[in-house]
């Protein structure tokens, strides 16, 4: 016989149920750490330097958004003219203001050599430690206008079909792709090391194989892979060099960018290990920013060619990013570019790759962000949505830059003149709210 639960202990099952779910879901809630405020700081290098009423206006106006901290850039080729001003106008000022000052160093035009880059460091790194508390061992370092010298050239060849660069254990493996004709090389060889112990399943699981060589643990397998008409047309193949090649040949301009952005990638891993060594030496207490890349489609391949290009791991506390965009600021895409709209996913790569012993820290600064003022006047709500984003997906600091307007492409442009521009209280507010 059947039994049939009645109409009403169906009922009662069914609220039970939902009470349980409400219950574990407010138990959830309340468990659940809150983020954590966002701190907000400001660069805006010209008015910092110059000492004059808009240095003093910058900082007050920096107040009312609570900032605690102030980026400065210092440039190679223009640091010995701007050391006092760098100094007593901008790094003493914040100081007394009772905020923290981060640099980011670099070199305008790029192409500056390792040795040239560390006889830099050991002259001003111990000159400015008392008013650092945090330093950018290369500003935008995927950048051209901002790239050290590179070991490698990159060249656009019609004649060849390399396809990617790369870095492996400290060794660059660049990825070409041979096409196999049909009626000539129809068949791929296949090189697989099985363990001796398992190479009886492995032949009863495979089949036929056709030739076997023995190591002292393992069974040398190769095998031929059968090449379909029109498909598997070419063959993959990757050459490893324990230095980078001289010249790389590539494809296309596109493939001519990224390679050079990867052999830029491995040579900054030479200066940031540099930097972080006469850091810890001068200044122990300030902390290290690694990373700090102009916005790119590449910049996840970026980092991780620069955490493979050397052993061990990266000695930074924080790794720098500059998520600009031109998309509104709750736009979702899916890429490796490290903007604000995949904010979410760079903060867990980044915190992937401290996980995986790439690097020492996982803080996740955006050391410059802002929309341009033309975008952000006519939007004055995007810049703090995008704070609240970058809040929300556990961006620690956020720096906006440029705060007057110069006709820069990155200018925020929260003033025009003295005068605030419509995107300015939207920013007070938030800062009140969040910070």
């Amino acid at each position: 016989m059947t039994l049939r639960k009645s109409v009403t202990t169906i009922a009662l099952e069914r609220e039970l149920i939902r009470k349980f779910i409400t219950a574990t879901i407010a138990a959830l809630c309340i468990s659940a750490p809150a983020h954590a405020s966002m701190t907000l700081a400001y660069q805006d290098d010209d008015d910092m330097f110059d000492g004059s009423d808009r240095t003093f206006q910058l900082i007050e106006r920096s107040n009312e958004v609570n900032a605690k901290w102030v980026r400065v850039m210092l440039d190679m080729r223009r640091y010995d003219y701007y050391r006092t001003s760098i100094i007593n106008n901008a790094m003493k000022n914040a100081h007394q203001n009772g905020q923290k000052v981060m640099v980011s160093m670099y070199k305008w035009g790029g192409g500056d050599t390792l040795p040239q880059w560390q006889a830099w460091l050991n002259r001003i790194v111990p000159e400015l430690a008392p008013y650092v508390d945090a330093w950018g061992t290369r500003n935008e370092p995927n950048h051209p206008m901002f790239a050290p010298a590179t070991e490698t050239k990159c060249v656009v060849s019609a004649s060849t079909t390399t396809h990617n660069v790369t870095m492996r254990n400290g060794h660059t493996i660049i990825i070409k792709y041979k096409r196999v004709k049909w009626g000539h090389g129809k068949f791929i060889r296949k090189v697989k090391f099985v363990p001796s112990k398992h190479y009886a399943a492995y032949r009863f699981i495979n089949g036929r194989y056709h030739k076997t060589s023995n190591h002292p643990t393992h069974k040398r397998i190769i095998r031929f892979k059968r090449v379909k008409h029109h498909r598997g047309n070419y063959i993959r193949i990757r050459k490893r060099f324990a230095n980078p090649p001289s010249t790389i040949p590539v494809s296309t301009p596109t493939q001519a960018s990224t390679c050079t952005r990867m052999g830029s990638a491995i040579v900054y891993r030479k200066f940031h290990d540099a930097a972080a060594q006469i850091i810890r030496e001068y200044d122990p207490t300030a902390l290290i920013i690694a990373g700090e890349m102009a916005p790119s489609a590449d910049n996840e391949q970026f980092m991780q060619t620069f955490f493979a290009a050397a052993p061990g791991k990266v000695d930074a506390d924080v790794i720098g990013i500059h998520p600009y965009t031109l998309l509104n600021p709750w736009a979702k895409r899916n890429h490796g570019g490290m903007t604000l709209d995949v904010i979410e996913r760079t903060v867990r790569k980044i915190h992937e790759w401290h996980d995986k012993g790439y690097i020492t820290g996982n803080r996740v600064w955006a050391t410059e962000y802002g929309y341009h003022w033309t975008i952000a006047s006519s939007h004055p709500d995007w810049l703090p949505y995008a704070l609240t984003r970058m809040q929300n997906a556990g961006v620690e600091l956020t720096v906006i830059y440029d705060w007057f307007h110069r006709g820069g492409g990155w200018d925020t442009g929260l003033f025009s003149g003295t005068t605030p521009r419509s995107n300015w209280q939207p920013l007070v507010n938030w800062a009140k709210t969040n910070g």
